[in-house]
């Protein structure tokens, strides 16, 4: 007579893993949000708050389920699930122990006075869930909860090092924005100089096919005379390096009055944010 054979175990599960999964998905597209936000301080910072929210969140949700499961009591979870919580707890006592110890602002301590707390309790309820027998399946090992802590800490590592280049990278666009600016109103002085020499000579002003008999401009500036008369001129600059446009006037002014600029004295502006 053969024994009917033994029905399986119920597979162990890992609570949670999809939230964390998701989770884990919304701190990547947070961090490609801070990529495009480069140039706008303004989206910049508030995709950096998410991310680093995120990347929080992904930290806390392992200590967080385990207070869950301390509550709902199950059979028997897998020991992966336990450790990764306790890497959850300790980082969280850490993380908000530093932030009330560091920031003077009392929604700061309160903050950090609740991670700490989440991580105590976690802590102290180590011991509330029994470890099951049976082997942890691949999912378990899989998510462990061990990844989602390490991902939410190198989420907030790459948000703080995505800030910083961002930061730099403006930095460089407003200094070379500063050096084109310099460079096209370099170019308009001389131009005024070429012109004044031209008029004490020839009586007139004259246009762009024959001022480069006269100057150079600076590298990466191009010139345009709109108009020159022997009532005066209007010289107008743009340079690779940058949207904006700069000018001069000499004479007659013109009749938008050139964004506010005085006689003989160059002036710039950004195109793409005047009104028309």
């Amino acid at each position: 007579m053969t024994s009917a054979p033994r029905s399986p175990e119920p597979a162990l599960r890992a609570p949670g893993a999809t939230i964390i999964k998701l989770t884990g998905l919304a701190v990547v597209l947070s961090l490609v949000s801070m990529v495009g936000s480069i140039g706008s301080p303004t989206a910049l910072g508030a995709s950096l708050l998410v991310a680093i929210g995120l990347s929080l969140a992904l930290i806390a949700l392992p200590a967080l389920l385990w207070l869950w499961l301390s509550v709902r009591r199950p059979a028997g979870v897998a020991l992966p699930l336990r450790r990764g919580a306790m890497l959850s707890a300790v980082c969280l006592l850490l993380l908000g122990a530093a932030l009330a110890a560091l920031t003077r602002e009392p929604s700061g301590v309160g903050f950090g006075g609740a991670l700490a707390i989440v991580g105590l309790a976690a802590i102290a309820r180590r011991h509330q869930v029994p470890i099951a027998a049976t082997p942890p399946p691949p999912s378990a090992l899989r998510v462990g909860y061990g990844t989602s802590v390490m991902g939410g800490v190198v989420g907030v590592l790459l948000a703080i090092w995505l800030a910083e280049w961002a930061t730099f990278a403006a930095h460089d666009y407003r200094s070379k924005q500063k050096a084109a600016q310099a460079y096209m109103k370099s170019t308009l002085r001389n131009v005024v100089t070429a012109e004044e020499a031209f008029f004490s000579d020839s009586g007139r002003y004259v246009g762009s096919e024959r001022l480069g008999e006269w100057f150079q401009p600076e590298r990466g500036v191009t010139v345009t005379i709109e108009r020159a008369d022997s009532a005066g001129f209007i010289a107008t600059a743009t340079h690779a390096a940058t949207t904006q446009a700069c000018g001069v006037w000499v004479g007659t002014p013109p009749a938008d009055r050139m964004h506010g600029a005085l006689e003989a004295q160059p002036t710039c502006w950004d195109p793409e944010a005047t009104p028309h």
